[in-house]
C-alpha cells in the first residue's frame, strides 16, 4: 500500500511492533483517531495535505490481490472524488446487482474499509468515543448518518472492489441498539427541523434479505451517484436546507423487522 502516492500508518492494540504505533487496549474509534492524528502530524511536517484518509481493519480481505484492489480504488477516488468511499462487501446483503460496475450512492455500509475526503473530514472526524464502553459501533453509526446527510449523492460504493469481513472480535456490542438511539436523538436535537429525518432511530436498521444473503440493512440506495466536480465539501452544513424524507422512504421499503441474531442488546419490542 505504501507508494509515491500514499503513506501507510499502522496501529496495534495487543502487541507492540517496531513498525507500528501502539495504543494498548484501544477500541476502534480511539485507534482510528490516533491514526488520523498521525496523518495530521505528517501533513504538518511536509506542509502538504493528503487528499484522502483511508482506514482499513487488519482482518479485511479482498477478492483479488491487494495491489490490484488498491489500484482500482485509487483510480475511483481520483475520478469521482467522493466525500466518503467504500468497496462492496461480500458478506453483506445488497440490493445492487453483483454485475454492476459503476459507483453507487449508498446508505450505511461495513466500516472495515472506508476513505474520507480531506474536505469532508472536518465535518465527520474525529470519531466520537464517548459511547465506546457500551458499544464500539456507535462512533461509526454517527459517522455514517452525518456522511449520508451532509454529502448525499457523494457517499459512494465501488462494486468492482469487494472486501470480506471475516468476523468480529470481543469488544462491547451488547447495548448497541439503545446507544444508537441515544446518538440519533442527540443528532436530531442539534439539527434544524428539515434535517431531523436524516437521523433515524435504529429501528430503521432492520435486516435485509437480498441476492441470497441475509443481514443487517446496509448498502441501500441513497440519492444518485455524482462526481465531485466543483463541489466544495467544506461548504456543506445542516443549515443549507437538507432533507432526507425521500431517501428514507426508499430505505423503509427495503427494511424488514429485526431478528435477535442481528440485534445484540435489542429490547424485546424491537425484534
Amino acid at each position: 500500500m505504501q507508494s509515491q502516492l500514499s503513506d501507510v500508518f499502522v496501529l496495534t492494540f495487543r502487541e507492540q511492533r517496531p513498525t507500528a504505533l501502539f495504543f494498548p487496549n484501544s477500541r476502534l474509534a480511539e485507534g482510528r483517531n490516533v491514526l488520523l492524528a498521525a496523518a495530521a502530524m505528517a501533513e504538518f511536517r511536509r506542509g502538504l495535505r493528503y487528499r484522502y484518509y483511508t482506514f482499513v481493519d487488519a482482518d479485511a480481505h479482498v477478492e483479488e490481490d491487494w495491489r490490484s484492489a488498491i489500484y482500482k480504488f485509487q483510480a475511483f477516488l481520483s475520478e469521482w472524488e467522493p466525500a466518503v468511499a467504500v468497496p462492496a462487501c461480500a458478506d453483506a446483503p445488497a440490493v445492487f446487482e453483483a454485475s454492476m460496475t459503476m459507483p453507487q450512492s449508498v446508505f450505511l455500509w461495513d466500516d472495515i474499509f472506508e476513505a474520507v475526503h480531506a474536505e469532508a473530514a472536518p465535518a465527520l472526524l474525529p470519531w466520537r468515543t464517548e459511547f465506546d464502553e457500551k458499544c464500539s459501533w456507535v462512533s461509526q453509526w454517527v459517522f455514517k448518518l452525518l456522511a449520508c446527510t451532509l454529502f448525499k449523492n457523494h457517499t459512494l460504493m465501488l462494486p468492482s472492489v469487494i472486501v470480506h469481513n471475516p468476523g468480529h472480535s470481543t469488544y462491547p456490542k451488547q447495548d448497541c441498539f439503545l446507544e444508537y438511539g441515544v446518538a440519533s436523538e442527540q443528532l436530531r436535537a442539534a439539527a434544524p427541523e428539515q434535517a431531523k429525518s436524516c437521523f433515524p432511530d435504529p429501528l430503521i436498521r432492520g435486516f435485509l434479505a437480498a441476492n441470497g444473503k441475509l443481514g443487517p440493512t446496509s448498502y441501500l440506495p441513497w440519492g444518485v451517484s455524482h462526481r465531485k466536480h466543483t463541489v466544495n465539501y467544506s461548504d456543506v452544513s445542516l443549515s443549507s436546507g437538507i432533507s432526507c424524507e425521500a431517501e428514507m422512504a426508499v430505505v423503509r421499503r427495503y427494511t424488514q423487522p429485526r431478528v435477535h441474531r442481528f440485534c445484540p442488546g435489542c429490547p424485546p419490542n424491537a425484534v
